[in-house]
């Protein structure tokens, strides 16, 4: 470096982010600028925008609102389109999908945390069986509730003839068998109700 003052070349480099604020999607551009020294042999570049992922283009809001419309509400992704679009805001579903994935996976970590408080203080276990449509088998969705937490898994390979020994089973070594045959946590949600 010379050491005289780096200057801007153009007016930098652009990127864009979509966030969720509050009713409404905001669509942010980032601006990194770029310069270099007056002797040309040396450049320097701005800081890049902090993101969620690698070459993500949607906020940590936009995931978290995905999120809780798709686990806490309940909404099929194809609905959160048609929500989005009515708003001029044409996102695809197969983009709400790859980001719905990408929340559970950051998500993950959390999710971990409470599936271990469940498991050293349960007091309730449930699970829900119902069929997917692309299979004739059933599948469940389980239900751990601690004074602390309440935590929901997905399995789809505990057979209903084990059901009833399953359920019967204290919630520790509940939870530890659903491991061993396959649970995978799918969403932490709030506070349980006092016992």
């Amino acid at each position: 470096h010379c050491g005289d003052e780096v200057r801007p070349i153009g007016e930098g480099a652009r990127s864009v982010e979509f966030e969720w604020v509050p009713g409404h999607v905001e669509r942010r551009v980032h601006v990194v600028e770029v310069g270099r020294c007056p002797c040309k042999m040396h450049y320097a570049r701005g800081p890049a925008p902090r993101r969620v992922q690698e070459g993500c283009l949607y906020g940590p809001a936009f995931l978290a609102k995905l999120a809780v419309d798709k686990c806490a509400d309940g909404s099929p992704l194809y609905r959160v389109e048609k929500q989005l679009r009515r708003k001029s805001i044409p996102i695809s579903r197969s983009t709400l999908n790859d980001n719905a994935l990408l929340a559970g996976e950051l998500l993950f970590p959390l999710w971990q945390c409470a599936h271990d408080l469940v498991r050293h203080d349960p007091y309730v276990a449930d699970a829900t069986s119902f069929r997917r449509q692309t299979r004739s088998e059933r599948v469940f969705v389980w239900t751990f509730l601690s004074k602390l937490c309440t935590v929901y898994g997905f399995s789809n390979n505990v057979p209903s003839s084990n059901m009833p020994a399953v359920q019967t089973t204290p919630a520790p070594a509940l939870l530890s068998a659903l491991e061993h045959t396959g649970i995978i946590g799918a969403a932490f949600v709030g506070d349980a109700p006092s016992a």
